[in-house]
């Protein structure tokens, strides 16, 4: 009897051996490192049965389990509460799961185990993090001191972009090029300005000087850029053009028709409270250095 048990313990043990160098393997999870709130987000799920049936497919979130396909199952897709997630369950099945109108708190570490039937019942698991992002519900603004100068000038501006977290980044451009210090001198004064625990903006403040250089047929083109990497993307722009100095007639006759003046946009309470934060900035940097 000793015998008959050690044998038939044998085979199993053969058996589990055999069947689990061809059993499932290369399991891999695709799930995108960012994405924007109110989204819908597929996640995919993939693995080699090598000929072998499977068990079931469970997806968590950071070790809570919301989602399980269990091909036996009627139906075999189930949704378990975690955090409001709401499975498309159409959609869903063993390779994939689908994500409707997802929220900030549901960012985490997601991971996907499959497990193949009996005898072995092997399992794989991977995993990845996605963080979902509450973007800015505004574009950025630009607000500019002046929209005529004179060349010689300072031509002084300040971006300021919507709130969200992460802050956006402000970059500038010029006749639609970046700007840089290679071929026009300019400088800039950046911060990130925080509401609340949920909610931070940037600000950026733009000293340029006006020179032929920067002008095209007496305009210049100049656009801020508010972008937060694979979720968000958005500008403002403002035409500033050289104010050319007024020669008067021989007669002296100085017309106020024909005198060249300086416009502005017309702007609100909060971006006129912004430009003098900006000025206030600038002077502090000035003093400082």
């Amino acid at each position: 009897m000793d015998n008959m048990r050690h044998l038939i313990h044998l085979i199993i043990s053969l058996l589990v051996l055999v069947l689990g160098v061809i059993g499932l393997k290369n399991l891999q999870i695709t799930v995108p490192r960012m994405v924007r709130s109110g989204d819908s987000v597929l996640m995919t799920c993939n693995y080699d049965l090598e000929g072998k049936l499977l068990y079931t497919v469970k997806w968590y979130l950071d070790d809570a389990e919301f989602y399980r396909f269990a091909p036996k199952k009627k139906p075999p897709g189930l949704v378990l509460p975690v955090r409001n997630i709401n499975v498309n369950l159409t959609i869903s099945n063993k390779n994939k799961v689908m994500l409707l109108n997802i929220s900030k708190k549901q960012s985490g570490l997601y991971k996907c185990e499959a497990t193949e039937e009996l005898p072995t019942l092997e399992t794989k698991t991977d995993g990845a993090t996605m963080t979902i992002i509450d973007v800015p519900q505004n574009k950025p603004t630009i607000l500019v001191e002046r929209q005529r100068l004179p060349l010689g000038e300072t031509l002084r501006a300040n971006c300021t972009s919507g709130s969200s977290l992460p802050a956006p980044v402000i970059t500038w451009t010029l006749n639609g090029e970046p700007i840089n210090n290679v071929t026009i001198f300019f400088k800039e004064y950046s911060r990130n300005i925080k509401i609340d625990e949920e909610r931070t903006f940037s600000q950026s403040y733009l000293e340029l000087s006006m020179t032929s250089e920067v002008l095209q047929e007496g305009k210049l083109l100049l656009k801020c850029l508010a972008n937060i990497p694979l979720v968000y993307k958005a500008s403002d722009e403002v035409e500033i053009t050289e104010d050319e100095p007024f020669i008067a007639s021989v007669r002296g006759d100085a017309s106020p028709h024909s005198h060249r003046t300086n416009g502005c946009r017309p702007v609100s309470i909060t971006q006129c409270l912004g430009l003098v934060t900006m000025f206030y900035i600038l002077l502090t940097a000035r003093s400082s250095s």
